[in-house]
């Protein structure tokens, strides 16, 4: 894999799309693998891309998908699996050299990780075409998706919290949280990991239970639409489920005396900030701790639209 590499992607609807690689071989304290930065182009059509499309020049800026306003741009892992066709090479632009393989920090620095290369990246470029060209029937399948999806949770009963640990202990470690580091989320963490990691293996278990519930209390449309930039479009009835799962987590991270003012009002939630590094708190102590992968299933998700009762 090069920088400048272009790979076909097949979309949902049996299009093709097409993806770039802009930056090779980033690596990271907590993963063996090499990382990789690479681009959703504008590329959409019934063809597949020829690589003197001028297309393939161009990063999509999200409006719809994860950070609205921001190009499509993501850090991953591992290698193109093998139904996505290299289609060559188109040398950088000159923007596109300056960018470095960063974890974003909150603050929209850097780029979120997505893990390992699948056989849907690339799906951005549908949802904002659809957007645009097929806003009708997207906005009801959303709608669908969401009434889907709160289905499911009550099905799985996942709205009622397991046992999770006290609040006094839970906020001492939520306030070792080092913003000294901004810019490092790491090294943010590092303190709140070291202290976590020194409870029993339950103990960070009934943690996690603890962030899920308290991130599932802000689940609702009145602090949806409290966001800031990006909040709730109470028209389109649409956010980003995962920009607002990460402003939940900032709140979250600011504190016990700011987390519940935002409760108890939800005006007072925090604005245009995004901490998801929050989620692998727990996961990073048990496996500092244990030396094993952290398996466990909250008894409340998290995930944007879990708290039903907080979106009638």
């Amino acid at each position: 894999m090069k920088e400048g590499d272009v790979y076909q992607t097949i979309l949902r609807d049996g299009r093709f799309g097409a993806v770039k690689v802009l930056k090779t071989g980033g690596r990271f304290d907590f993963s063996t693998y090499d990382f990789h930065l690479i681009g959703v182009t504008t590329y959409i059509s019934n063809d597949i891309p020829k690589i003197d499309n001028p297309r393939l020049n161009e990063i999509l800026v999200n409006k719809r998908c994860s950070t609205p306003g921001e190009k499509a741009i993501c850090i991953y892992c591992g290698d193109f699996p093998k139904s996505l066709t290299f289609i060559g090479n188109v040398p950088l632009s000159a923007e596109e050299s300056k960018l470095k393989i960063e974890i974003n920090d909150g603050t929209n620095h850097g780029f979120s990780s997505c893990g390992k290369i699948s056989e849907t990246i690339g799906y951005e470029i549908l949802i904002e075409w659809r957007y645009k060209y097929d806003n009708k029937a997207f906005l009801e399948d959303i709608e669908i998706a969401r009434q889907k999806h709160q289905e499911f949770i009550k099905a799985s009963h996942r709205s009622k919290p397991r046992k999770m640990i006290g609040d006094e202990r839970f906020w001492k470690i939520i306030a070792l949280l080092d913003w000294s580091q901004q810019g490092d989320d790491d090294k943010v963490l590092e303190p709140a990991v070291k202290e976590l990691s020194k409870l029993k293996a339950t103990q960070i278990k009934q943690f996690e239970e603890t962030l899920a519930y308290k991130l599932f209390q802000l689940d609702t449309k009145g602090h949806a639409k409290n966001i800031g930039k990006y909040a709730y479009d109470e028209k389109e009835n649409y956010v980003s489920s995962d920009s607002f799962l990460y402003a939940r987590c900032a709140a979250v991270a600011n504190g016990q005396m700011l987390y519940e003012k935002i409760i108890a009002n939800p005006v007072e939630m925090v604005k245009d900030v995004e901490f998801e590094a929050l989620l692998s708190l727990a996961s990073t102590a048990y496996e500092l701790k244990t030396g094993k992968e952290f398996e466990y299933d909250s008894g409340v998700s998290y995930e944007t639209y879990s708290n039903v009762k907080g979106w009638d």
